[in-house]
This record gives structure tokens, C-alpha cells and sequence, in this order.
């Protein structure tokens, strides 16, 4: 005990800290764990920040620790589609900013949004759209 008083001592956030943890301890205080929906919030938006890793939604559901079943209620409560359909969401919302802000070329973004093949990517951003990444450019910057 002493050796820890002398570790602690002059140091009052550490003296805090110890008598904090102590007190949680003898009161039986256990912190909740995070939400679920905190946990895919959270991961999301680490996503959103990430978009060129490959993320698949068996990943993610492991990376929030729930199964994909939960993990497809949680997204689906939370921004009302799959997690697969936020993952695209979030990968075309990023696809028109690079559109109409960087002169980088389609392929070049679709690299930086994790499509590793640059038709796969003017074909979902089509389908989301209803034009090509290189018609949406065109008309965002008339």
C-alpha cells in the first residue's frame, strides 16, 4: 500500500481516478455496456470515415458483436434500410461529393470508395442515381 501511496501521491487525478474506481467497486456499480444501436452508430460512422476497406455486413455485425439478424433490426430501427444498403447509402452520398468537388476520374473514386472495378461502380451509381458518375458531374457543374 505503500508503494501505491507513493505512486499516487502529488498526483491528484490519479488519487481521483483510484478513489473513484474504489467506490464503483465496494458500491456494486457496474457501467452499462454500450447499446447495440450505440455500437452500430458508432461503427458506422468509423465506416463513413473508411469507406475504401472492404466492409461486408458479416464484418460488421462481428466488429458490433451481435449476429447479422440483429444487426440487419438495429440498422433497419436506425436509419430504415439493411446494412448493406446503408454501406452503398453512404458510399453514393461520397461518390457525388468527390463528383463535384475533386476532378479526380470515376475510377479513381470508385477506388477510394472501395470498388475495386470501376464498372461496378458507374453500374451502382447509376442504379442509385439514374445517370453516371460522368452525366452527374457534367450537370452539377452547369
Amino acid at each position: 500500500m505503500n508503494l501505491l501511496h507513493l505512486e499516487v501521491d502529488g498526483r491528484p487525478s490519479y488519487r481521483r481516478l483510484l478513489i473513484s474506481e474504489v467506490s464503483r467497486i465496494l458500491a456494486g456499480f457496474e457501467p452499462k455496456p454500450f447499446s447495440s444501436s450505440i455500437r452500430v452508430q458508432t461503427l458506422f460512422n468509423e465506416i463513413e470515415s473508411q469507406l475504401h476497406l472492404n466492409w461486408t455486413v458479416a464484418y460488421i455485425a462481428e466488429r458490433c458483436f451481435l449476429s447479422q439478424e440483429q444487426l440487419n433490426r438495429v440498422c433497419k430501427s436506425l436509419y430504415g434500410v439493411s446494412p448493406r444498403k446503408r454501406l452503398i447509402e453512404l458510399r453514393m452520398e461520397k461518390a457525388v461529393d468527390l463528383l463535384k468537388y475533386e476532378d479526380w476520374s470515376v475510377g479513381l473514386i470508385a477506388q477510394r470508395l472501395g470498388y475495386h472495378d470501376p464498372y461496378n461502380f458507374t453500374h451502382r451509381f447509376s442504379k442509385h442515381f439514374g445517370c453516371s458518375p460522368r452525366e452527374y458531374r457534367k450537370r452539377s457543374r452547369e
